[in-house]
């Protein structure tokens, strides 16, 4: 078996332990709010048990909340990660096509762009 190959069904059982971990974790979190809520509504005065009720569905709404934001966020990485990569890609080919005085000129107007960008956008940031 190639190691690309290898490789990629190695970081697929990693992505599939770390879901099926998340969604375990999650599942009993709200196992245990729900069981503390059914205790607690059995130990509270009735004046109190609108409150516990409340708590228990706000604890669940903050859970499931942060879940599908963490998991939203980590999309939208992995997305911006490999549009990166593709980029890199695309100018590496490119710098490989280039003379070496044409690439010299080129990177000394890269510095200096990058050089007076950081000076009129972020003054505090340590130029190159």
């Amino acid at each position: 078996m190639p190691d690309t190959q290898k490789g990629n069904e190695q970081g697929a059982l990693v992505g599939v332990i770390s879901a099926t971990g998340a969604i375990l974790v999650v599942g009993l979190g709200l196992v245990f709010v729900f069981v503390l809520s059914v205790v607690s509504l059995g130990t509270v005065p009735d004046t109190q048990k609108s409150t516990v009720i409340t708590a228990a569905f706000t604890v669940i709404g903050t859970v499931v909340g942060t879940y599908f934001g963490v998991r939203a966020g980590s999309a939208g990485k992995e997305r911006v990660e490999a549009a990166r990569d593709l980029e890199a890609m695309k100018v590496q080919e490119l710098a490989a096509q280039v003379d070496a005085p044409a690439a010299q000129e080129a990177m000394d107007r890269a510095t200096k762009r990058v050089v007076a960008e950081r000076s009129a956008s972020l003054p505090d940031l340590p130029t190159l």
